[in-house]
């Protein structure tokens, strides 16, 4: 059975060499890249290239950090330097294409026109591409669509506005406004791994208020526990009741940079201090914008409003322990506070008492109303609506912090969530959320059995209290109804495979079913392809948010030859998957295999000539 041919244009690496006619470039530049692309990518390698560098001399592009390293799409990396080449943009030159492509689309994750008319992946302006759009993949026209042609497009804008040697202006000129320039600078300044944290204006919560289960004697629970455990970098949660009491927790205690998720604090505490008065209609033009699209500017105007006295009064009421108030940072004014897990979860758990009751019902659909582009994490887990809740994120010299808190309902119980993490990037701190999220909520850590008819089996048949059952030993299992059963011994990421292929089993084989819409939720139909990269996805191990063809997966994923826990085999007309034992494939191999047509896992093996193996790292 053969998967659809990708009819769109790829990008080849030797974009590289892009800039006029060849001349051979400094051999670090073909190093570095290499080694960058090396990390990235798995261990794919790619060959020496050769580059020009128009009216200005080679030189290095700046190394990035791990930050950059974790954030950056390896796609791209060839694009931004080869366009700061030909424009001569200098050795950071790249640095600053990714920091725009990332504040402009999320560095093609939410590609729209806005509300001004800017389009396609480097948001140009229709009349600036007129003067500025340049073909850069040779296919005979500027698509301000194409993202190689906009990254191009951009530097040459950029070259035009001032850089390299007025980053400040030319940064300006693409959007006029300090904020912006801010946020490229402080995307740029955590890719090169130079960024320093701000000296705090701190002020310490005093412990006192209402009594509260401190987080460090909470029960944990398991499978968010396994899963906070092995992924990278710094991770803490917890669950909070209605009362502010902590069920669940990990690291609960644990400061974090709250980014923006002081802003759901700042809404409460201007509702507090107006009591039982009507919402003024300028202040409900500040508080929108700064919880549904996360706005900074509207956020500083409504703590303008606020007093340091408003902001701690409202965490001892909320029973919050470690709070630190900050307000020197010069994008978001409150975005270097540092929160914990624990004080965020009672914080959440508590909105319908913290909030004055005229304002309630206000907020917290204020709260549910997050563009579609930030409701990821706790929104991707499964968890019914509605989710009144804030994420917050930023590059910091720790790692990208990303961090997220809701109010949810889990078996009709109101609870407080809150996840944190810094670690290599910020999709990847998405991912982190998704999965714990996903294993609490499948835990359900209130008491309370799950509800029948739940993609959950019952928190007490689970030995692991994740969102799959499990069974003894190292080899997973088939249930009648072609589901998967978890190996007890699996790591976390093996046993998120299983779960998240066990969600779409059974949906029918389309050829090019599941190609282009997000990975983020499930489609009534897929190809072999779109349901691997569908799996993966979820399970943290495929950071694309839209499928792969098979032959890219053959070329290009993970690491090659067989897994301890995972293979995938693939060729450009197939693709399926070994994990645990269990084949994922999209139609039967064998009379004696008992899954079922279509997508779905399948006990017997297969012939593999003609295909080539590979695994995620580590798996």
């Amino acid at each position: 059975m053969s998967d659809r041919q990708d009819d769109r244009r790829q990008v080849p690496w030797t974009l590289l060499l892009l800039g006029g006619s060849s001349t051979l470039i400094a051999a670090a530049i073909a190093a570095l890249i290499a080694i960058v692309l090396l990390l990235l990518l798995g261990g794919k390698s790619i060959a020496d290239q050769q580059a020009c560098t128009p009216g200005s001399p080679a030189s290095s592009p700046a190394a990035m950090s791990t930050v950059g390293r974790g954030s950056i799409p390896a796609q791209f990396i060839p694009l931004y330097v080869a366009s700061a080449e030909r424009f001569g943009l200098g050795p950071e030159g790249w640095l600053w294409l990714a920091a725009i492509h990332k504040v402009e689309t999320d560095q093609n994750r939410n590609v729209n026109t806005s509300s001004a008319g800017a389009q396609g992946p480097m948001q140009f302006m229709p009349g600036t591409w007129a003067a500025y759009g340049i073909d850069a993949d040779g296919d005979g026209r500027a698509d301000i669509q194409n993202t190689a042609d906009a990254i191009h497009s951009a530097g040459k804008y950029l070259a035009a506005s001032g850089a390299p040697g007025d980053w400040h202006k030319a940064v300006f000129a693409y959007n006029h406004a300090e904020w912006y320039y801010q946020r490229v600078l402080r995307h740029q300044t955590a890719y090169r791994g130079t960024g320093q944290d701000p000296a705090p204006d701190a002020v310490a919560l005093p412990a006192q208020g209402a009594a509260t289960t401190p987080a460090s004697e909470a029960p944990q629970t398991g499978a968010a526990l396994d899963i906070a455990r092995t992924r990278q970098g710094q991770v803490a949660y917890a669950v909070a009741d209605a009362q502010g009491q902590i069920i669940t927790a990990e690291r609960g205690d644990q400061a974090f940079p709250s980014a923006s998720l002081t802003k759901a604090m700042l809404l409460v505490a201007r509702l507090r201090r107006l009591s039982t008065r009507p919402i003024p209609a300028a202040v409900t033009a500040q508080l929108e914008p700064m919880i549904t699209r996360s706005d900074n500017t509207a956020a500083n105007r409504i703590w303008a409003q606020l007093t340091r006295k408003d902001l701690l009064e409202l965490a001892r009421a909320a029973g919050m322990q470690r709070f630190q108030l900050r307000t020197d940072d010069p994008v978001y004014r409150l975005g270097n506070s540092r929160i914990t897990a624990a004080d965020q979860a009672r914080f959440f758990a508590q909105l319908g008492t913290l909030i004055p009751a005229p304002h309630r019902t206000y907020a917290l659909r204020l709260l549910a109303r997050i563009v579609p582009a930030q409701r990821w994490g706790i929104w991707d887990a499964g968890i019914p609506e509605p989710i009144s809740g804030k994420g917050g994120w930023r590059p910091d010299p720790g790692g990208f912090t990303t961090n997220q808190a809701a109010q949810i309902s889990l078996a009709g119980q109101v609870r407080g969530i809150a996840i944190l993490t810094q670690g290599p990037g910020e999709s990847y701190g998405h991912e982190t959320i998704r999965l714990i999220a996903q294993a609490l909520a499948a835990a359900n850590p209130t008491g309370v059995q799950a509800a029948p008819g739940s993609d959950c089996a019952p928190a007490g048949a689970l030995s692991t209290g994740g969102d799959i059952a499990t069974v003894a030993g190292p080899r997973a299992q088939l249930t009648p109804d072609g589901k998967a059963v978890a190996p007890q011994e699996a790591p976390a990421q093996v046993k998120a495979i299983l779960a998240a292929g066990n969600r779409i089993v059974g949906r029918p084989y389309v050829y090019g079913g599941g190609h282009g819409p997000p990975l983020t939720t499930a489609v009534a139909a897929y190809d072999c392809s779109s349901a691997i990269s569908y799996i993966l996805h979820q399970a943290g191990l495929f950071p694309s948010t839209t499928a792969w063809v098979s032959g890219t997966f053959a070329r290009q994923y993970g690491q090659p030859g067989a897994g301890t826990w995972v293979t995938l085999q693939a060729n450009d007309g197939h693709i399926y998957m070994y994990v645990a034992g269990l084949r994922w494939d999209t139609h039967r191999w064998g009379a004696a295999d008992r899954g079922v047509p279509g997508n779905g896992w399948h006990t017997a093996q297969r012939p593999d000539t003609g295909f080539t193996a590979r695994h995620p790292p580590g798996l």
